[in-house]
């Protein structure tokens, strides 16, 4: 592909648009390509590479499949080859925001002439980008920042009024599948907890699979990503009870 003023545009609407949500929930690209990168070479198949974000996250960032497929075209070289180490420091790491100084930016570390080596040492400073993701986040109602998704507030801020007003415990759901009170629980557990509170695709409080998926994707275990942190997730909606009554 042609790296033309409007590809690099395009390019970087595409990735600030996944940066703002990925980097809001915790999805760090980093952990899900290095599963499938054991010899450690700095790139995936095509079809990995599109998989995490054709997903759950599709639906949740709002991309389409011909943004998808313009960052495969983007990225991928002549083997077919993705080199995942350059799109997750795009992604995760404090780049410029200005259009002009994201188009310089780009032409002075032309993404495609980045060397494996690079890829493969940036995939080594995994636990600094993770640092830096975390660092960031706070909960959507305790900051007022205009680039948060709007879909991502309208969920949290449905689940909390719904759990306040109707006067729910959450935590008596859990704990009956955490007896020794570890502080998280498998997805299904998860899922089931929340049918038992009435928040489902089908119960009381209505949410569609995607946003489901986004709890799921909000609170899941980085050591283990089969597991669910539901204290964390109990936690901060009673936290923002305590400091700020959401308005009904």
């Amino acid at each position: 592909m042609e790296h033309t003023s409007k590809v690099k545009r395009d390019f970087w609407t595409i990735c600030n648009k996944i940066r703002e949500v990925v980097n809001f929930i915790k999805f760090n690209f980093w952990e899900y390509y290095s599963i499938y990168d054991v010899k450690s070479t700095g790139f995936v198949t095509v079809i990995i590479f599109k998989n995490a974000l054709s997903g759950p996250l599709k639906s949740i960032i709002k991309l389409n499949d011909e943004e998808i497929q313009f960052l495969v075209s983007y990225f991928e070289n002549s083997n077919g080859q993705v080199p995942y180490g350059q799109f997750c420091e795009i992604i995760h790491h404090d780049l410029p925001k200005i259009n002009e100084d994201e188009l310089n930016w780009v032409k002075q570390n032309n993404v495609q002439s980045i060397s494996t080596d690079v890829s493969i040492r940036d995939k080594s400073k995994e636990n600094g980008a993770r640092s830096y993701v975390n660092k960031n986040v706070t909960h959507p109602l305790l900051t007022n920042k205009a680039h948060i998704k709007d879909n991502v507030l309208i969920i949290m801020r449905k689940l909390q009024n719904y759990v306040f007003a109707n006067r729910i415990d959450i935590g008596q759901f859990f704990k009956t599948f955490d007896p020794h009170g570890k502080g998280h629980v498998t997805v299904t557990q998860f899922r089931r907890c929340l049918d038992m509170i009435g928040v489902s695709s089908l119960r009381i409080m209505y949410y569609p699979e995607a946003e489901l998926s986004v709890l799921l994707l909000m609170y899941k275990d980085k050591e283990c990503p089969e597991r669910i942190k539901w204290k964390q997730f109990e936690d901060e909606i009673n936290t923002v009870f305590m400091e700020t009554r959401p308005r009904l």
